[in-house]
């Protein structure tokens, strides 16, 4: 009977790609707060980086838990985050692929523009309406205001879908109405 019940609890136990410091576990499953850089740094240590990717990777965690992973590592001012947001924009997950573009755009993107118009153009034509819309949503983040606009009528023009052509008109209008730069 013991056997058993020691079976049955090893496949009831959840099943993590790495294990997670609890104090980087917190701020992961926080509803209610977001840390600061230094606390997610502090949380996860030597190894955050890695860990959150891990945790984005790892088909058994919830949903909430693998995007707020996506934040986290947005706020991480370092090469080796932004690396790893960038691959993140090709995930299979259209759910996952549009908060990456959402956290890039408003993280990595926002604080370092430079280059940054090739791949808002790719995430504006992903097949995935999904990350057409979050993308446009977070187009406001970026830093060249006009290139990003013209990207914006373009992709305008061609798009299919109401949801998106929404989410482009509105962040045609709000880029129109920004300063030239934050």
């Amino acid at each position: 009977m013991r056997v058993w019940m020691l079976i049955c609890l090893l496949f009831a136990w959840p099943a993590h790609a790495a294990e997670v410091p609890v104090a980087l576990r917190n701020w992961l499953q926080a509803l209610d707060s977001a840390p600061t850089p230094a606390q997610v740094q502090r949380a996860g240590g030597p190894r955050t980086v890695e860990l959150l990717d891990q945790v984005v990777r790892d088909g058994h965690e919830v949903s909430f838990v693998r995007s707020r992973a996506i934040g986290l590592l947005s706020l991480l001012d370092d090469p080796p985050a932004e690396a790893r947001i960038r691959k993140l924009l090709t995930l299979r997950d259209d759910n996952l692929r549009a908060t990456a573009a959402l956290a890039w755009l408003a993280g990595p993107a926002h604080r370092h523009p430079s280059g940054t118009a090739a791949t808002v153009a790719l995430l504006l034509a992903d097949p995935s309406a999904t990350v057409r819309a979050a993308t446009a949503r977070g187009l406001g983040y970026c830093v060249d205001r006009p290139q990003t606009r013209a990207l914006a009528v373009q992709r305008r023009a061609r798009e299919s879908d109401a949801g998106v052509r929404a989410a482009l008109d509105a962040a045609i209008r709000k880029l129109d109405e920004l300063p030239a730069h934050r």
